[in-house]
């Protein structure tokens, strides 16, 4: 991965001036990814349901003693700058009352609209490793989300025909006429800022603690756990469309399977003979009573095979599968840059000079980069920060133009500033063509 350093022009040797024109990486995805549902986003992956219904099939965290939930993803196109993801969650918490009690018992549910709770959650993304294996983290974010309680239990006198009852408590959703025992709710990560480039294929995984489970579990001993209605986050689960049924964009790889790191063997496919606490896939092949009825299907909806359930997940990224940073008079900065600026230094103890002039005939007509030297040894830098993050395999092309307009000797060549690891934490990597 190129680290903050990314991108620089170093310039040495006898001469008087060298100009530059159109410098640029040419990458996989355009640096600097636009804020979500900006124009120019595209989907890559989306496994969500739209409209969004009253509620989702969902993974508890807490009733299932679950760390942390997720899926591999092939990805769509070349547009993988990473900008923000969305996933479905499905909160059974009341604000007052218990969920399974029925409208007008003594611990009805009941919520007043808008009513929420807050919740840190955490987005991690892997990259793929050999035999499905999660492989290093690509990218990682947690925000806190205000999530909405469920609504209060509805009158079974008006919508017993939908699934409202008195022993039940559940909520009458008008919109697809059901009633629910959860809500639907969509929570957005949004890692535009990150500049990451993702590969073709990916694993995440979404974490949350609840009461006894998750990286720092709450405890017993809180205000909420002694309460009638509970904790939210230990009614809050992950919501669950079916593939390939929901699968409009991208596709998984692995049919049946999901990642998933939970406490209790039983609960994985092969009742936890490849390790219990561990997020790892899960599913297909495997030997118990996975959400199949132990049909030795994986996550099959039915029991049969296809179609699965899969987390409900929409990935976005930017558009473009190229980039190209060229210097002007408004982008050369002394110090902070941000995207499409560079930042020039001298490291040299001679003399010299750096400015914007119009380059050669044939070349650019302006935005070029004169820098005058004095001295056999005299250097200046350009940095340029824009691909930041981005993975060296996602890199196609290395370009620059260059002349020198009275000097016999000159060595221009971009300098990469990379993270090797974990074979070589730090390295530069030298391109001179």
């Amino acid at each position: 991965m190129l680290r903050p350093s990314s991108f620089r022009v170093r310039v040495g040797g006898i001469g008087l001036a060298l100009i530059t024109g159109m410098l640029g990486v040419v990458v996989s995805g355009t640096p600097g990814a636009a804020p979500a549902g900006a124009s120019g986003t595209t989907v890559v992956y989306d496994s969500t349901v739209s409209p969004l219904p009253g509620n989702l099939v969902s993974l508890g965290f807490e009733a299932t003693q679950t760390s942390e939930f997720g899926n591999q993803v092939s990805l769509s196109g070349a547009a993988n700058d990473l900008n923000n993801v969305v996933v479905t969650m499905s909160s059974w918490g009341c604000q007052n009352g218990a969920g399974g009690q029925g409208y007008g018992t003594a611990n009805a549910c009941v919520t007043t609209p808008g009513a929420t709770f807050n919740e840190p959650i955490t987005l991690n993304i892997y990259s793929a490793g050999a035999n499905n294996a999660v492989g290093g983290l690509l990218a990682t974010d947690t925000q806190t989300f205000a999530i909405p309680y469920r609504p209060s239990a509805s009158d079974p006198s008006i919508y017993s025909a939908e699934g409202c009852s008195a022993t039940n408590g559940k909520w009458y959703n008008a919109s697809d006429n059901t009633c629910n025992n959860g809500l639907a709710t969509n929570i957005t990560f949004d890692l535009s800022g990150q500049n990451v480039v993702l590969p073709s294929n990916v694993i995440y995984g979404i974490a949350y603690n609840t009461s006894d489970y998750g990286a720092s579990p709450y405890g017993d001993s809180t205000a909420c756990h002694a309460s009638a209605s509970g904790c939210g986050y230990d009614s809050l689960n992950v919501g669950l469309s079916q593939d390939p049924n929901n699968v409009s964009v991208g596709s998984d790889p692995n049919p049946g399977t999901v990642y998933w790191n939970t406490q209790t063997a039983a609960d994985y496919c092969d009742n936890g003979a490849g390790g219990t606490g561990t997020f790892r896939i899960d599913g297909a092949a495997n030997t118990a009573a996975c959400w199949d009825g132990g049909a030795n299907t994986g996550w099959a909806v039915s029991g049969s095979g296809s179609p699965y359930y899969v987390p409900a997940v929409q990935f976005n990224a930017t558009a473009g599968p190229s980039s190209t940073v060229v210097v002007t008079p408004q982008n050369l900065v002394s110090g902070s840059p941000s995207a499409g600026q560079f930042v020039v230094t001298n490291e040299s103890s001679g003399g010299g000079s750096v400015s914007i002039v119009n380059g050669p005939a044939g070349g650019p007509s302006a935005g070029s980069l004169q820098m005058s030297l004095t001295g056999t040894s005299d250097h200046w830098d350009a940095f340029n920060y824009d691909h930041e993050g981005v993975a060296l395999s996602n890199i196609s092309t290395l370009s620059y133009s260059a002349y020198t307009n009275n000097a016999p000797d000159f060595d221009p060549g971009f300098q990469l500033q990379a993270d090797l690891s974990p074979s070589i934490p730090f390295s530069t990597i030298n391109y001179e063509p």
